[in-house]
């Protein structure tokens, strides 16, 4: 049932939105990390 459910997940997700959300927590990274390294 529940690998059934995420191979759906899997494919509703489209790499365009995959791709999107990593870049997303590169930047939010990166912000962190500049906001620590000037304190």
């Amino acid at each position: 049932m529940l690998d059934e459910l995420r191979k759906a997940a899997l494919k509703g997700i489209a790499k365009s939105e995959l791709d999107a959300t990593q870049n997303v927590l590169r930047t939010m990274q990166t912000n962190l990390a500049n906001r620590f390294s000037k304190e």
